[in-house]
């Protein structure tokens, strides 16, 4: 579809999915405004409920899931007829007669992390990941990590709070604007 419609498209799932998400963007080719697009992408942080201890149950249904049902989207499948992905983290859907990827920023995944790889393109969010190896990190579970410790990179609070530009500064690289990110 053209960037002008799946602008469009966007905003309306956009406005759809915010009140259950205390964050939530455009991803992929819409927000690097390519001039052709195959797929709306979103990443949000949705609203989690928490268990008796605060802590969040990541495994119970969450209100994106429940908007989206009541919405009519269907699951997106896949040439054998099963479901691409309706879980917590992930969801391949149709929705309005287009493909949307929902993606879901849970803990302990980092909003910077994924932003950036879900900003993509693929062979850019690769790059991405080859220069974290090369810096002795790795993206695990959306977050960027040491591997020999466990220790998160640079992040300083909730993952809403972890900036893209912290992301790539952890890389030791300059922070490029979606729309100039393009395969190496």
């Amino acid at each position: 579809m053209k960037l002008e419609d799946a602008q469009r498209h966007a905003d309306a799932l956009l406005n759809l999915l915010s009140p259950a998400c205390s964050s939530i963007q455009v991803v992929g080719s819409v927000r690097r405004q390519e001039p052709e697009v195959k797929d709306i992408e979103v990443l949000c942080v949705p609203h989690l409920a928490l268990d008796l201890f605060g802590e969040p149950l990541t495994d119970a249904p969450h209100a994106v899931k429940v908007l989206l049902e009541r919405e009519g989207v269907a699951p997106r499948l896949n040439v054998n007829g099963h479901r691409i992905a309706w879980g917590q983290r992930f969801i391949a859907g149709v929705w309005r007669g287009e493909p949307i990827d929902v993606f879901c920023c849970l803990p302990p995944a980092q909003w910077g992390c994924l932003l950036a790889i879900r900003t993509g393109p693929a062979e850019y969010s690769q790059a991405l990941m080859t220069r974290a190896i090369e810096r002795g990190l790795r993206c695990v579970d959306g977050r960027l990590v040491r591997p020999e410790t466990g220790e998160e990179v640079d992040r300083p609070g909730p993952c809403e709070v972890y900036t893209e530009e912290l992301f790539f500064h952890a890389l030791g690289l300059e922070w490029v604007p979606p729309k100039e990110r393009r395969s190496p």
